[in-house]
């Protein structure tokens, strides 16, 4: 069969969608993958056909020159204006060429991949959206604490509800704007309209993460956690280095914030490093140093490791809340401590101390001795050792996300 996918961003938004398409690809069929100049590396080493779709913007520069950004009200603009924007207008052109020239038999897009979307429902081709967190699915029959801070479960179905309602009124808005520049006037470019249109919405995560929910649309699916991060890198094995570090001494404190989060985060990896060491405990830190903040003797510092591979090595993972990097925490039977910083991040953090697997410690008023709180509970707790530990082993016995989802598309008709 004939497929053509897309996405665009930060490892935890990109890697599932590309897993979903290498899984297609492994299984015989015939994938093209349409995205940013940023991912071609990734998209050919992962064996694909890669089809270029605009100028090549390289997401780690711009953020590591702007460390504030992405905790900035500018996110927002910057988001929209000049990532979103131009990507969504140029997938839509390539893709509908791409359909025009050649049978698809579907489309495979994160669930902000809608240039793709749009030129799959103009054609007529059925399309499948890829969605990487549960908190993509709010809805208020299905309340999970999704801020900061704790709200009353009286009032969590209707915050909720409030919440998804103003947020796409504010994204259809700007989705219109856009998919009139684009030329796509053809169809409702809404996401309201896109979702409910899709052949399949999956969710990359477990029923365990985010049970189904009568507000749910028949097309939704949660198909697993997505094991990907070897796809982001030509050497999925772990360094010599980092091997021989972890081999020298008891399990460390491996402290990893996503692709994105550990180049803005200077002063919370480097406070989360000073916690291990007040704990008498090594670290590892998968990410760049902080900058003008030394490290704690004990800590071993990596560009890049492979969750799959270090994580199960550790003692407990401090973590953003990322989906991607919490799926693996969760897989890898170790405690965690969340430390969310934006967007998902913060639902996310409650579901893991909802699970009881981890100890979820708020944005505001975190301080290194809070961290270190938490880390110690988490390290002594043996309520949370066993939890993570039974957690793991249930979704350890699940199917990969993309297999499975791979799967479903090749059934669809």
């Amino acid at each position: 069969m004939r497929y053509i996918a897309s996405a665009f961003g930060s490892a935890g938004d990109f890697l599932p969608t590309l897993a979903v398409a290498r899984a297609l690809a492994r299984d015989g069929h015939e994938v093209s993958f349409v995205t940013n100049p940023f991912h071609e590396h990734t998209v050919r080493a992962a064996g694909l056909d890669y089809r270029a779709a605009g100028e090549h913007v390289h997401l780690y520069r711009m953020i590591a020159a702007d460390p504030g950004l992405l905790t900035s009200p500018r996110v927002v603009q910057v988001m929209a204006e000049d990532l979103a924007r131009p990507h969504f207008a140029v997938t839509y052109q390539l893709v509908s060429q791409m359909l025009r020239a050649e049978r698809v038999d579907a489309v495979i897009g994160s669930n902000l991949a809608f240039g793709l979307h749009w030129a799959a429902i103009a054609r007529g081709v059925p399309s499948v959206m890829i969605a990487a967190t549960p908190l993509h699915w709010l809805t208020r029959h299905a309340p999970v604490q999704f801020l900061d801070f704790e709200l009353p479960a009286s009032l969590l179905p209707t915050v909720m509800g409030a919440t998804r309602s103003i947020g796409i009124a504010l994204l259809d808005h700007a989705l219109r704007s856009v998919a009139r520049t684009a030329g796509a006037t053809t169809i409702d470019p809404s996401y309201s309209a896109v979702e409910a249109k899709v052949a399949l919405h999956a969710g990359m995560w477990p029923a365990l993460m985010r049970p189904p929910s009568r507000g749910d649309l028949p097309n939704m699916r949660a198909c697993g956690f997505v094991r990907a991060g070897h796809l982001g890198t030509s050497a999925p094995d772990l360094s010599p280095d980092l091997d021989a570090f972890l081999a020298a001494g008891e399990p460390p404190v491996v402290i990893a914030l996503g692709s994105i989060f550990s180049l803005s985060s200077d002063a919370l990896v480097a406070d989360a490093a000073d916690a291990c060491a007040d704990l008498g405990r090594r670290c590892v830190l998968v990410g760049p140093a902080p900058r003008e903040r030394a490290l704690p003797e004990g800590t071993c510092v990596v560009p890049y490791a492979t969750y799959h591979e270090l994580f199960p090595r550790a003692a407990a993972i401090v973590t953003h809340g990322g989906a991607g990097t919490t799926g693996e925490a969760l897989k890898s039977g170790r405690p965690a401590v969340v430390l969310p910083l934006a967007f998902d991040q913060f639902g996310i953090s409650w579901q893991v101390e909802r699970l009881g697997a981890g100890v979820r410690v708020p944005k505001r008023g975190r301080s290194r001795e809070g961290i270190a709180s938490a880390l110690s509970r988490a390290l002594t707790d043996e309520a949370v050792a066993t939890r993570a530990s039974h957690i793991a082993a249930e979704l350890r016995a699940e199917p990969d996300g993309a297999d499975l989802t791979a799967r479903l598309i090749t059934e669809l008709r």
